[in-house]
């Protein structure tokens, strides 16, 4: 039941792999089925693809930096395990000080048609930016959400599974009582996991980002 698990941040534990996987298999009684148990990473899989589509936390983002080499080049392959843009900046350095450009989003058809002004966009797996301020040394800075590591045997932990391993248990046992056909309660234990993803993104809007929103341009 819902009962089980307090809200996020009453937990402060950090769990890993088989952690979750015997909490999740022990509450839905499941820990002596070897299907269930061959099923797990599976299932960790689903809970995962639920957590990329729903969730940009600043806790699963990352900051690049890519020296600029040409001051001609406008094409930058995204970050690795790209999710979304936090900000796209210039930078004079590689570090959180120096001089700042922010480049605003504009969409592709809107991007083609500029001839000036500081802009990126997305097309494919590549970013295109153009600016007056590109000068080769500097940086292009790009903040992102990332999609979260995959929770593996190999790869046991990652952000979620240090700081919400609540999300993690409530999404694993949505999967295997859905797995037992127990319907009702995989509906139930989906509600509350859904629940949990909407907490932390409501705890990381009030914590996190001071600054303004992502700005997007009509050019």
């Amino acid at each position: 039941s819902s009962d089980l698990f307090p809200s996020h941040d009453s937990i402060w534990c950090t769990m890993n792999y088989s952690e979750i996987s015997s909490l999740a298999l022990s509450f839905v009684d499941r820990q002596t089925d070897p299907e269930a148990v061959a099923a797990i990473d599976g299932m960790l899989q689903l809970v995962e693809a639920k957590v990329n589509r729903f969730l940009q936390s600043s806790k699963g983002s990352t900051t690049t930096y890519t020296q600029i080499t040409d001051a001609e080049q406008i094409d930058y392959p995204l970050p690795s395990r790209f999710s979304a843009y936090r900000s796209v900046k210039l930078s004079t350095t590689n570090t959180a000080g120096g001089t700042k450009t922010t480049l605003y989003y504009a969409t592709p058809d809107k991007f083609d048609n500029v001839e000036s002004g500081n802009y990126y966009t997305i097309i494919g797996e590549v970013v295109k930016i153009m600016s007056d301020d590109i000068v080769v040394g500097n940086y292009l800075e790009m903040v992102s959400y990332v999609n979260v590591t995959p929770l593996t045997s190999l790869a046991p932990t990652n952000w979620l599974s240090d700081l919400y391993p609540d999300c993690y248990v409530q999404g694993l046992m949505a999967q295997l009582y859905a797995f037992a056909k127990d319907w009702d309660a995989a509906e139930r234990m989906e509600i509350k996991f859904t629940d949990t993803l909407n907490e932390i993104e409501i705890q990381d809007d009030k914590t996190t980002w001071s600054g303004s929103p992502l700005t997007m341009s009509n050019c």
